[in-house]
């Protein structure tokens, strides 16, 4: 008989771990599990001894061994998600197989070809212990002046979001999450508008209408979450004004409650941060954290202060448990 708890359990539903494990849990831990550590950076055991963060990426192959063995003495042997950028193939694991760009695979104007190629990527992402891609790029290229318009499907928001949602499939083989151990989960970005930024100056100010956004930019990650996507990676930009990651209307009236997305949402490298040193809508971390976390960003990507911000908000009553 099963003498452990059910969140150790794997004969339970992943719900009822889930809903297991949270009672079980510290507002820190809660917290730690919101933040995704940058790999490269020299704090980044430190951090991890003291927050047990959700996440890390720039830990590949034999790197992620410590961490995980790590785990393994913490109270709730919570697994750490191990993350790379993989836009199109496994580019920074030498010998990995590389693909054309999102780009120039959407010339195929076939579904399979991103299919497999979202297979390849996961698999060979999972024998070196990473398991989350960010990828696929769902903007639609609008200025040529743009740097990052290679990344993207092109500039059709119908076909953007057939690949996009082929690509979803291939790297996670379905809409159940975690059945397959050569499968990783997929992170559709960067929502959204990012690809209208004007004069092509990238993470900068777009102009756009309610019409604009439901009619170019928002179908492709539609069709991705459809498809499964249990993920999905915030814009840097601001629209009209109001920088992505602090837009309620956009995080949580449209993406979680109208769309019903119900897996989780991660800033941008630093996003957080930028709306301090570069959107100045916030006048230090604690303030930008705090906007952040309630306005529905479900992870912060690379920035610690955002794991003792969002515990004194808690402990004032600036943010919900």
């Amino acid at each position: 008989m099963w003498g452990k708890p059910i969140y150790l359990d794997p004969l339970q539903t992943p719900e009822d771990r889930a809903k297991d494990l949270l009672k079980r849990m510290s507002l820190e831990e809660k917290v730690g599990q919101m933040f995704q550590q940058d790999g490269r950076h020299t704090d980044s055991w430190d951090n991890f001894k003291k927050m047990h963060f959700g996440s890390v990426f720039w830990k590949l192959g034999d790197d992620v061994v410590p961490y995980m063995n790590e785990v393994k003495k913490t109270k709730h042997k919570i697994p750490i998600l191990f993350a790379m950028d993989s836009i199109h193939g496994y580019s920074f694991w030498a010998g990995a197989t590389i693909f054309p760009t999102q780009l120039a695979a959407a010339c195929s104007f076939d579904p399979q070809t991103l299919i497999d190629m979202g297979k390849v990527c996961a698999k060979e992402m999972r024998y070196t212990g990473v398991a989350w891609t960010f990828s696929p790029v769902c903007g639609i290229a609008r200025d040529i002046r743009w740097g990052r318009c290679d990344e993207t499907f092109g500039e059709d928001p119908h076909l953007c979001g057939i690949l996009a949602a082929a690509a979803v499939e291939g790297y996670q083989g379905g809409k159940t999450l975690g059945s397959d151990p050569d499968t990783c989960l997929a992170c559709a970005k960067h929502f959204a508008g990012y690809s209208a930024d004007i004069g092509g100056r990238d993470a900068a100010e777009a102009w756009l209408t309610e019409r604009n956004l439901r009619s170019y930019f928002f179908p492709p990650f539609e069709e991705a979450i459809k498809a499964g996507c249990g993920s999905i990676m915030c814009g840097y930009e601001s629209i009209n004004g109001l920088p992505c990651s602090a837009n309620k209307w956009l995080l949580k009236d449209v993406l979680k409650k109208e769309w019903g997305f119900n897996g989780f949402l991660v800033s941008d490298y630093y996003n957080i941060r930028r709306l301090v040193t570069r959107q100045c809508i916030c006048n230090d971390l604690r303030e930008a954290s705090i906007l952040a976390a309630n306005c529905g960003n479900d992870m912060d990507m690379a920035i610690p202060e955002f794991y003792e911000s969002v515990i004194s908000g808690v402990k004032t009553g600036e943010v919900d448990e």
